[in-house]
């Protein structure tokens, strides 16, 4: 066997043993600690994505510490739930030594504090890995979001058996993540992927065109944005093909589809909580309507209603105000939802029904009073 065989070989010793053994209650310790140095070492780059897939479930799912070394920058947005330490070639850094600390969830969202290296790297290194697992993996179909609170926000009704979500920090990493997906499709058109494919982002204010990226010839990788219907009370997802400068589209954001009723106690926990900070910001002047259809805050709202003149007026700070407690709102939304769930049916908002429709399967969740939500929330 080469070394590299003999590599994955070893690790699937290793999880065929910790498997076996059970799941590590947390209340008792972790009482195994599994250290690798390099598991990517001689490995072809299509199997990291899997080698390292395997080894986040020995730790997330079966509840052991795993430390591992690694060159392999593709890994970064892979990792779901961890402590990233890097270290750099100089002094240059936030913390004490030559080691930089980053949190797995989401490390894409604070990319604007990285060295070059991993700005560069994963990228390439995450799209090679993804075009193999794509082409092999035939349980799960993947969306490739923007950021973390779009993964919380989607992994609320989206099953994660059938679902692999994965934030790649902003609309850029989406766009040139899908055109390096599709890219080799122009050459090898048997190189289909297995399941769907959907790179998702907003529809933000500064639409640009994309008419000139590559296709997949199959249809199953599609680039998409998410936009609010106003006639039908729908959510569409508009194909980046279709841009026209001169035509009408609504901004529309994660935050603008989600469960009204929710989204207002939340919304009213934050302002309750940070009312003493902003206190040029007339919050008694704003009234939530949680029977409205979606959540946007600004533009055509029905969500948000001014009560006085000068509240219309002040109303960007007031949204400027909320999204920038944009993470921490998540956050409470999805501990609202668990609660609101262990009393009552919720019914999925209409963006969840399009995504249905693109995975031409249902891929939601079978909610119950009674069902544990396995979205993690932090307190």
């Amino acid at each position: 066997m080469s070394s590299g065989e003999q590599r994955r070989a070893l690790i699937d010793v290793i999880y065929a043993f910790l498997s076996n053994r059970g799941k590590e209650e947390e209340s008792k310790g972790r009482n195994v600690i599994l250290a690798i140095d390099e598991p990517e070492v001689s490995q072809d780059l299509t199997h990291c994505f899997e080698q390292f897939e395997r080894l986040e479930k020995l730790s997330n799912v079966l509840g052991n510490q795993v430390l591992v070394t690694t060159h392999w920058y593709g890994v970064l947005p892979v990792i779901e739930n961890g402590t990233l330490l890097h270290l750099a070639d100089t002094e240059e850094s936030n913390y004490e030594g030559k080691f930089s600390i980053f949190d797995f969830y989401n490390y894409l969202d604070n990319q604007e504090y990285f060295p070059d290296e991993i700005k560069l790297k994963s990228v390439y290194d995450l799209a090679i890995s993804l075009s193999a697992y794509i082409r092999k993996e035939s349980s799960k179909h993947l969306i490739l979001c923007e950021g973390g609170t779009d993964k919380r926000y989607l992994e609320t009704f989206l099953n994660v058996e059938k679902v692999r979500v994965l934030p790649v920090g902003g609309v850029n990493n989406v766009r040139n993540l899908y055109n390096l997906l599709v890219m080799p499709l122009k050459i090898d058109k048997r190189a289909n992927s297995v399941k769907r494919v959907l790179c998702l982002t907003d529809t933000d204010p500064n639409l640009t065109d994309s008419t000139d990226f590559g296709k997949d010839p199959s249809g199953k990788i599609q680039l998409k944005r998410i936009q609010i219907n106003h006639e039908s009370n729908k959510v569409d997802l508009v194909s980046f093909d279709s841009y026209n400068p001169s035509m009408v589209y609504t901004v529309t954001r994660i935050e603008d589809v989600l469960i009204p009723k929710i989204y207002k106690k939340v919304i009213e926990l934050i302002i309750d909580k940070y009312r003493g900070e902003y206190q040029d910001i007339l919050f008694d002047e704003y009234e939530f309507i949680e029977t409205s259809f979606f959540t946007n805050l600004r533009g055509e709202t029905k969500f948000l209603f001014c009560k006085s003149h000068k509240a219309s007026e002040g109303k960007n700070n007031l949204v400027s105000f909320i999204e920038s407690k944009k993470s921490e709102i998540s956050y409470l939304y999805v501990e609202e939802f668990n609660t609101s769930l262990s009393k009552e049916v919720i019914q999925p908002p209409p963006v969840f029904e399009s995504l249905n429709d693109f995975f031409k399967e249902d891929v939601l969740k079978k909610l119950t009073p009674t069902t544990e939500m396995s979205v993690g929330v932090v307190n």
